[in-house]
């Protein structure tokens, strides 16, 4: 399990991540980020990431070190908020748009 301090001092972010190893070469895992402040224009509320992890490359037993593929999905609740740096200028000011986005993703890293 893994609290990210520096998002939530920096940018108010609550950001959480649980890994379980399923072996030296395999993990899965989800990590969620919520928003606590309200200052962008642009807000991402809410998010949940599951992912996959595949190490190789000087794995240790247990403890699943090296280098590793990471394969995820994350979902995120976004809202917009009518401003002058967004699509919204031409709508009423109390008008907001909330939609959830999802993607896919892959990264290679080093543990």
């Amino acid at each position: 399990m893994r609290v990210n301090l520096f998002s939530l001092i920096a940018f108010k972010t609550i950001d959480i991540s649980y890994e379980r190893i399923l072996d030296p070469g395999n993990s899965i895992g989800v990590s969620m980020l919520i928003k606590t402040n309200d200052e962008d224009e642009v807000n991402q509320i809410f998010s949940i990431t599951p992912f996959y992890r595949m190490y190789f490359l000087n794995r240790k037993d247990y403890e699943s070190r090296g280098l590793f593929l990471v394969l995820f999905i994350p979902i995120t609740s976004i809202e917009a908020v009518p401003g002058e740096s967004n699509s919204f200028e031409d709508y009423d000011s109390e008008i907001t748009e909330s939609f959830i986005a999802i993607g896919l993703g892959a990264s290679l890293e080093k543990k």
